[in-house]
């Protein structure tokens, strides 16, 4: 519970704990029920958006490398 390899592991393990239910039959998950609902609401109000800001931005900018084909701003943006 302490060594995460990717993102699909994190999700994985909040399945486990019960702060997520998968369903298998839309390969998607959710958020189980109200109390935990909000404790979600609680941690996102507290987060610093800047970073989140910025991977956005991130994103946006190596998809639009990637479909301009500049391999080298692709590097980079996976570097």
């Amino acid at each position: 519970m302490t060594t995460f390899a990717t993102k699909d592991d994190v999700l994985t393990l909040l399945v486990h704990l019960g702060y997520l239910t998968y369903n298998s039959q839309t390969q998607s998950v959710m958020i189980p029920n109200k109390e935990v609902s909000q404790e979600y609401i609680n941690a996102i109000s507290m987060m610093d958006w800047h970073e989140v800001i910025r991977s956005v931005e991130n994103s946006r900018k190596l998809l639009e490398d990637l479909w301009n084909q500049d391999a080298e701003a692709v590097a980079k943006g996976i570097e």
